[in-house]
């Protein structure tokens, strides 16, 4: 039996119009009722007023309105979308379309009202187990991304317990994959590692193939880490093989391929592959990683004008409030890139604000390294180098990823805004 519908509310907001004002506040360059969040608010108010209904059928004329909007936000064919993370093979659920748009509000960093109406979703009468349990592990993922990584923590452990007392395996790895991310970022690598193993196994076994890619993803950034850095390319390039054709999905693993290249001393190929990531997305929790990727493999090449443009963009995602993580991290990868070139005042300054942003969400890793940047530790574990040639098969991916390069990148690649 299930102890909860839910881990008692997911958002403090008691209103969808109130956690949209939350949004706009965090995010100064974001102009208020931009298009669709005028359309955003009223879906999640209708889902708040349906979810306070106890019988199924009351509530489903509001969740008919509901959905009816989200098909417009969608460009009124949702049919063959799917939220990012959801099996082929899984049934489609009437809920698909609400989660989708919630999806939308993530990618544009209106945190708050994706989460109150993840909230409002997971009270419908009418939400199975699953669907449910999707809910709650996307409202942990968005705890992730905006720093509260125990909250995070504690809505992957629901989704886990919710997958073992119902039997649901696309459950299990949701939540193994969840805490294996929120052990990486808090730098404990052992635990991120056996989460991620653990999500993989079980991953192929019932074929859910994003589910995997992101375990493959996470395995990938643990092993470069540690210095394992051709087994880690392999693994990264079969990933992005696998996301052929979803955009974003592409530029995450770019990423990932663009500082392995970094590590192993290949910033050439390293710029190709974060030019490659610029042209295909503008979401903040892809490209704030590659731009301090970007910064350290243009220092490495003398572009020191390059550096400087990302550098400035970095500080830009500061002032608009993008997720911090990310921020801060990128951050210290630029005042690492600034200090290598003799900029020591500009790569002061930004590693003040790296200490500071990690500090207030507890990114111990992070933290440490800035510190030792500015001579306040003693000196960490640096990050693992390539220490021998990498073999055939890594090359003709180093030359794949090459030719991806685009001739030119654009002039600035964070999303500021929803318009």
């Amino acid at each position: 039996m299930l102890r909860l519908r839910t881990p008692l509310p997911l958002s403090s907001h008691r209103t969808a119009a109130a956690a949209y004002r939350r949004d706009v506040a965090a995010n100064p360059t974001r102009s208020a009722l931009a298009t669709p969040d005028g359309v955003w608010i009223a879906i999640g108010t209708t889902c708040q007023r349906a979810a306070a209904l106890a019988h199924v059928d009351m509530a489903r004329p509001l969740l008919a309105e509901a959905q009816r909007m989200a098909v417009g936000c969608l460009g009124g064919d949702p049919a063959n979308g799917r939220p990012r993370l959801d099996p082929p093979q899984s049934p489609r659920s009437e809920h698909d379309v609400l989660r989708l748009v919630v999806e939308g509000m993530e990618d544009v960093g209106a945190y708050h009202l994706a989460t109150v109406t993840l909230d409002a979703l997971a009270a419908l009468p009418s939400v199975t187990k699953l669907d449910r349990g999707r809910i709650i592990a996307h409202a942990a993922r968005i705890a992730r991304s905006m720093g509260e990584l125990e909250r995070a923590a504690h809505l992957y452990g629901h989704v886990e317990r919710v997958g073992r007392d119902a039997d649901l395996p696309e459950l299990l790895v949701r939540a193994w994959v969840g805490q294996a991310v929120v052990a990486q970022v808090k730098g404990n690598a052992p635990e991120a590692r056996r989460r991620a193993k653990r999500a993989l196994s079980a991953a192929v076994r019932h074929d859910f193939t994003r589910l995997g890619a992101l375990a493959r993803t996470t395995l990938m950034i643990v092993e470069a880490k540690a210095g394992r850095f051709e087994e880690a390319l392999l693994e990264g390039w079969q990933v992005f093989l696998a996301m052929r054709g979803d955009a974003a999905g592409e530029a995450s693993i770019l990423s990932n391929l663009g500082q392995m290249l970094l590590d192993m001393d290949m910033p050439a190929a390293a710029r190709a592959a974060y030019k490659a990531l610029f042209a295909r997305t503008s979401l903040p929790r892809i490209v704030l990683p590659a731009l301090g990727g970007y910064a350290a493999a243009s220092a490495a090449v003398d572009r020191v004008d390059e550096l400087q443009w990302a550098a400035s963009e970095v500080v830009l995602a500061v002032a608009v409030g993008h997720p911090p993580y990310e921020t801060a991290n990128a951050l210290l990868e630029c005042a690492g890139a600034m200090k290598s070139v003799g900029l020591e005042d500009h790569a002061r300054g930004l590693l003040r604000e790296a200490i500071r942003l990690a500090g207030r969400h507890g990114y111990h890793e992070i933290a440490v390294r800035a510190e030792w940047a500015q001579g306040i530790v003693g000196t960490p574990a640096g990050p693992a180098r390539c220490e021998r040639s990498p073999g055939p098969g890594a090359v003709a991916i180093v030359g794949a990823i090459s030719a991806l390069e685009p001739a030119e990148r654009p002039a600035h690649v964070l999303a500021l805004t929803a318009d």
